[in-house]
Parts: C-alpha cells; sequence; structure tokens
C-alpha cells in the first residue's frame, strides 16, 4: 500500500493548489503556518508566500526588533524570503546597529523597503547606496539628514546611486521638502517613474513647476504631494488645491492621509487587500485621461 505522505498528484500541480490555499489565506497567518505542517515539501512552497511581507516595530528598550501582530516570528534563516519590509520606530533611539545585525543584513531580495524612523533612518542609507538590495524597486524614507551631507560637498557619485537604487521606480519621501538642488539626486535614479513627498506641507508652485520640466519629469507618470492630518479619515484627493499652485499638469495628485492610519494602508498594499498611495493616485490619473480623452472625442464630433 502507498505510504499516505506520497503525492498522488503532480508536483507541479500540488504545488499550484498549496501557493493558492496560501494565498487565499490572507489575512489568517495561523492558516498559513498550518499548511507548513502538512509536511516538508510544502514547507519550500509556503515559506516564500508566508514570509514575503513584514511589519516590524522597533522597541528601543530592548533594542530589538518585532514583529507586528499581523505577522508570525520570523527565525534569521527565513529572512531571505522578505521581498516587502516595513519598519517602524516606536520610540527614540539608534536604529543602526540593531536594522543591520537583525534584519537587513539578512534580506537581500527586498523590493520594498519602508522606514517610519525620523531623521535616523538616513543611517542605513549608506547600505542601500552599496547595492545590498539590488532588486529594491520601491522605497519609503526620511531623508533629511542625507540631503544635508548630499549638498554640502559630499554628494556620492553618480555610479553609486545608480548601483544602489538603479531598479528604483518608486521614491517616497517623509516630511523632506524638495528644493532645486535635489533635482540632481532625482535626476541620477534612471528608472524612476513615480516620486512622491508625504509630510505636513504643500509642494511650491516653483518646485513643482521644476521637477515637472526637468528630464526627470519628462518620465515621471505620477507626482504625488500628500499631507498627512492627524484625523482619522480615509485617504482623498484635494482637489482645492490644484488652481491655488496654478500647476496643470495629468500626473501632478495632491492627497490627504491620515497618519494613524498610514502604516495600516501600506500593509493592505502590500498584502492585496487594499488599494496604496500609488496605485490610488494612478487611478485618479487614469480617470483623468479617460475625461479628457472623452472631451477631446466631443470637441471632434461637435
Amino acid at each position: 500500500m502507498e505510504h499516505a505522505t506520497t503525492p498522488r498528484l503532480p508536483p507541479e500541480i500540488e504545488c499550484t493548489i498549496f501557493e493558492i490555499a496560501a494565498r487565499s489565506a490572507e489575512p489568517f497567518i495561523l492558516e498559513r503556518i498550518n499548511l507548513l505542517l502538512v509536511s516538508k515539501r510544502t514547507q519550500h512552497w509556503i515559506d516564500p508566500i508566508l514570509y514575503q511581507t513584514f511589519m516590524y516595530t522597533l522597541l528601543s528598550t530592548r533594542d530589538r526588533l518585532v514583529p507586528s501582530k499581523d505577522n508570525p516570528p520570523v527565525p534569521p534563516s527565513k529572512f531571505h524570503f522578505i521581498r516587502q519590509l516595513y519598519v517602524y520606530l516606536t520610540e527614540s533611539g539608534d536604529i543602526q546597529e540593531t536594522l543591520h545585525e537583525s534584519l537587513l543584513v539578512g534580506c537581500p531580495n527586498l523590493t520594498t523597503l519602508s522606514l517610519w524612523c525620523g531623521g535616523r533612518a538616513s543611517e542605513i542609507f549608506g547600505q542601500i547606496l552599496d547595492g545590498c538590495f539590488p532588486f529594491l524597486e520601491r522605497l519609503s524614507i526620511d531623508l533629511r539628514r542625507v540631503f544635508k551631507e548630499l549638498y554640502s560637498g559630499s554628494n556620492p557619485p553618480s555610479d553609486l546611486i545608480k548601483r544602489g537604487l538603479g531598479s528604483l521606480t518608486h521614491l517616497q519621501l517623509l516630511f523632506a521638502l524638495p528644493n532645486v538642488e535635489m533635482l540632481s539626486f532625482f535626476q541620477q535614479l534612471p528608472n524612476l517613474t513615480h516620486l512622491g513627498f508625504l509630510g505636513v506641507a504643500d509642494l511650491s508652485r516653483s518646485i513643482l513647476a521644476a521637477i515637472l520640466s526637468s528630464s526627470l519629469g519628462r518620465r515621471l507618470k505620477v507626482l504625488i504631494s500628500a499631507r498627512l492630518q492627524h484625523k482619522i479619515q480615509p485617504r482623498q484627493e484635494r482637489t482645492d488645491i490644484y488652481e491655488e499652485t496654478g500647476v496643470d499638469d495629468i500626473r501632478l495628485v495632491f492627497l490627504r492621509q491620515s497618519t494613524s492610519t498610514y502604516a495600516a494602508d501600506c500593509m493592505k498594499e502590500a498584502r492585496g487587500a487594499g488599494i496604496g498611495m500609488w496605485e490610488f493616485a494612478e487611478d485618479i490619473i487614469e480617470e483623468r485621461v479617460k475625461k479628457k480623452l472623452a472631451n477631446d472625442a466631443g470637441e471632434v464630433l461637435g
């Protein structure tokens, strides 16, 4: 008699079934973990799905990283499965050593990295430029300190920026209002198509015009200026601000984002359970394009 653990289906079909089951179990992490108990072979299929998206909180009082309540414990041997990583600092403290030794050094396959850690997040920017994350496509980070260093005579060479951020397509800067000098940095990112600023103030008309008229602007698909607020409410477009800025560009989107729901929104986006800020803006732009095409068609027919 055939042993009970012997697969009765072709491995490819069995693998597909378990992968579908694992993805369908979102957001019920316990159900995903239970799938690991079926057999050793299923663990190889489920691990990349179980550990692909993680949110960590840094408890500086203990100087260690802990997963959020929605994440299962992840052993260091599984860090290489992480593709989308969100790190939030809950207390003041030095994160450089903790991030490097406890987590980032083991995550070479990151495609998305979000560091909500204040100015201290810039301390690991050198690690990014060193090419530790060659597949990084989306980065959300506070680079205020870095920009001060970049434009005080120590701007990294363009080849270093391209090596570390050559795959980057989406860049979101936290609390850093850009100036004209920052454009030279943005323009050195060869594949950047989405640029966003998340903070407490709006981009000025001169900066918007400078970005959109630059060589970067000619390849930008989305430019976001999002204002954070403490009031809890769904993300929404700020339609009242466009006339005030005087910049008419179909790719420019002004948003309002609740501070308290930002982290949750990011995780929902990463896990396919919600629309993130980039996709939200893209939907707005798509509607504008459709409206413009309809209006142009009406004018031709008229």
